[in-house]
């Protein structure tokens, strides 16, 4: 999961933010398509344009907060897999009288402060989660929470992102494609040709943008090859 900087609304939608189903109008889907590079915006996994491989989100349910059915700020696109795992579930973070923090799930309230990442708040959910990239370890590839964070956890755990079919999906992206091209690079450096060493690193500019695939665990895997140090890689 990676930020999602949150464009203009649609018009269509300041007819009502409570009324009616404004969120399905094919000017919104495509908005949020659009702001969010043809991704799913918990698992990044690539969703169609067209068709019905995709489903817009509440991040907080319209069945707990009518008042943000066709809001904005409040609408999301996922694909189907998170789509049916995240349903209507809505954990809050309180903090009880000796102020330590406690995640609870309610029906509605007036402010509630969310237990998991809206990736298009303004949050960093990179700050939040990271990916296990050690090839020795029998989770390679797995989402993780970022030192034990507690909203990665719980984000984890109601979008379903570390479900067998993304897991699966970001193996493959890390063995057959972020490894191999890793040791192209590597081996581009040792030649000491500058114009070979350029053009293998360019894959790797398009695998941390935005745009891309799974860009969280390859920023990630970019940092810890150092490929911003050694290579002068720009990670966003």
């Amino acid at each position: 999961m990676i930020r999602i900087h949150r464009t203009a609304c649609p018009a269509c939608l300041a007819a009502s933010t409570t009324e009616g189903e404004l969120y399905r109008k094919k000017e919104v889907v495509n908005a949020l398509w659009r702001m969010q590079h043809g991704k799913c915006c918990y698992s990044e996994i690539l969703i169609p344009e067209e068709g019905h491989g995709k489903a817009v989100e509440h991040f907080r349910p319209k069945a707990h907060f009518k008042w943000a059915r066709n809001d904005w700020p409040n609408l999301l696109l996922v694909c189907p897999q998170c789509n049916g795992r995240k349903r209507d579930q809505f954990p809050e973070m309180l903090t009880d009288n000796e102020g330590a923090a406690k995640v609870v799930y309610i029906r509605a309230s007036s402010e509630p402060k969310a237990a998991i990442i809206d990736p298009s708040s303004g949050e960093n959910p990179e700050d939040h989660l990271t990916y296990i990239l050690d090839d020795m370890d029998p989770l390679y590839g797995q989402v993780t929470p970022r030192n034990g964070s507690q909203r990665g956890r719980v984000t984890i755990e109601v979008t379903g992102i570390d479900d067998a079919v993304f897991w699966r999906e970001r193996f493959e992206r890390l063995n057959d494609v972020l490894q191999n091209r890793y040791l192209e690079l590597l081996a581009a450096k040792k030649s000491g040709d500058n114009d070979c060493l350029a053009a293998a690193l360019q894959p790797f500019e398009r695998f941390v943008s935005s745009k891309e695939k799974f860009a969280g665990m390859a920023r990630e895997f970019a940092r810890m090859k150092k490929l911003g140090e050694r290579f002068g890689l720009t990670i966003p």
